[in-house]
């Protein structure tokens, strides 16, 4: 059933909860959704939040839109468990890899931005930055490890670690400073374990030797940059997919 959207980023709660129907669906009946009209109306949204979410979904390749004709789901697409060009939640990432996720907050700190961080984050070197460290479990063993610098001037009052380890960070960033994240640029490479830990506070839990990085700058609702992260994938436990489709050259 289609539930309707609450605040938030609507077009996010719309589309996640367009996702979650159409894994649901029986799709004996050719998988066509309802008019973008009719679907605005069940989300309580506007037409132009769904419109938005279709395409995301779009993008993503779970539905196809074929003009004149309406909107259809993509069966071959629902085979894909997580789609590294979305930004997907880690703990759904986990999800979509068929574990039961976990997520324990490992260090907030307060620290001057450097020159690498401020050069993605358009501040002056120095400028004071929130430094947030979580690791991700999937049946209990640690898969993803993520770091996080967030601008300190963002918030009205620093938040407490007992926010940082509730919320995850897109989530505080809007219940705290009104910032809608929208989008991220990433860098995908490959880093071995020493090259991961060097960044690190600590030593890390993760017994994999090399892992996915995915280094990414997050942009607001105004295309400001909100955050920067990396986060560390083991690949023997949490694999990616992408959906691709040519461009038509006419």
């Amino acid at each position: 059933m289609l539930q309707p959207v609450i605040k938030k980023a609507l077009s996010d709660n719309a589309k996640e909860s367009l996702r979650q129907s159409i894994f649901d669906m029986d799709l004996s009946g050719g998988g066509k959704l309802p008019p973008e009209q009719d679907l605005a109306r069940r989300l309580n949204v506007s037409r132009g939040t769904i419109r938005t979410a279709l395409q995301d979904l779009e993008q993503e390749g779970l539905v196809l839109r074929i003009h004149g004709k309406g909107t259809f789901i993509n069966p071959e697409a629902l085979r894909i468990r997580a789609n590294i060009g979305g930004m997907t939640e880690f703990s759904s990432v986990i999800q979509q890899n068929g574990y039961d996720p976990g997520m324990k907050l490992l260090s907030v700190r307060q620290e001057a931005a450097s020159e690498s961080i401020v050069k993605h984050l358009h501040l002056s070197v120095g400028a004071l930055l929130i430094r947030v460290e979580k690791l991700y479990f999937a049946d209990k063993l640690p898969v993803i490890l993520s770091i996080a610098w967030v601008p300190a001037s963002l918030f009205p009052q620093l938040p407490s670690e007992e926010d940082w380890a509730s919320h995850n960070n897109f989530g505080l960033l809007y219940l705290q400073a009104e910032k809608v994240i929208t989008h991220d640029i990433v860098d995908i490479s490959s880093v071995s374990r020493e090259e991961m830990e060097s960044q690190l506070c600590h030593k890390s839990a993760m017994a994999c030797r090399s892992m996915l990085c995915l280094e990414a700058c997050a942009f607001d609702q105004d295309n400001i940059p909100a955050i920067f992260g990396k986060a560390f994938y083991d690949t023997s436990r949490i694999r990616f997919q992408l959906f691709r489709s040519q461009e038509a050259n006419l």
